[in-house]
């Protein structure tokens, strides 16, 4: 079925895609999460650090400012402002990416919209830098990237005759067609199928209910 039309190289990609946690930062908490624990840990240790070391300096500033308060009634109110500008600077985030789900949105579903990442993210030469600017998560990025190769070197390895349908250089792959895209709602159709939900006409109020093909009720 995903031979059909072309498609080999896309379901390949959304294969490696599904593999995984979605890739596009959707919400701006999202943005400012590091991509894995060490990261985040060493950031916390950093935080400490940091709390530490301004508790004592605020503490030895105070005591100064006191001292210089008594002889320059504006020494005071010029080390607060420079606090308060410290402060202001270390509530910036510190992760620069950003939440730019508007970038790839896809009206055939959101599987549709990270294989538009995807692609985009390949043809950027798996740049951790277009990632970053682009809304996704260069780690999840870049394990997709390296499933698509995995899965390619298998499919050339296993089923020779298939080779023919990958491209050498996936950087030039197109954008899926209509007609491929519609192809691609199917595969996906027909491998999730258990997973398809509809919404429950008998609930009238409240949250929405959803019924699958193992719902009784």
């Amino acid at each position: 079925l995903g031979h059909q039309g072309g498609c080999l190289p896309y379901v390949i990609s959304l294969v490696s895609a599904l593999s995984v946690e979605n890739p596009i930062v959707f919400e701006k908490a999202d943005a400012a999460a590091a991509d894995d624990d060490d990261v985040e840990e060493s950031e916390e240790a950093e935080s400490e650090e940091e709390q530490k070391d301004d508790g004592q300096l605020q503490e030895k500033a105070e005591r100064r400012a006191g001292k210089m308060a008594r002889k320059h009634g504006k020494s005071l109110g010029r080390s607060t402002n420079k606090e308060a500008a410290a402060k202001t600077a270390k509530e910036k985030p510190k992760d620069g990416r950003i939440c730019r789900r508007d970038l790839w949105t896809h009206t055939g579903g959101d599987m549709l919209g990270v294989l538009k990442a995807l692609g985009a993210y390949t043809f950027s030469g798996c740049s951790e830098e277009f990632a970053v600017a682009h809304g996704l998560q260069p780690k999840l990025m870049g394990e997709i990237a390296s499933l698509v190769q995995q899965l390619r070197a298998l499919i050339q390895m296993h089923y020779p005759r298939l080779s023919s349908s990958l491209p050498t250089d996936w950087k030039k792959l197109p954008p899926p067609s209509t007609r491929q895209e519609t192809l691609l709602r199917q595969v996906l159709l027909a491998g999730l199928v258990d997973r398809v939900a509809k919404r429950d006409p008998a609930v009238k109020h409240g949250p929405p209910a959803y019924q699958t093909m193992w719902t009784s009720e």
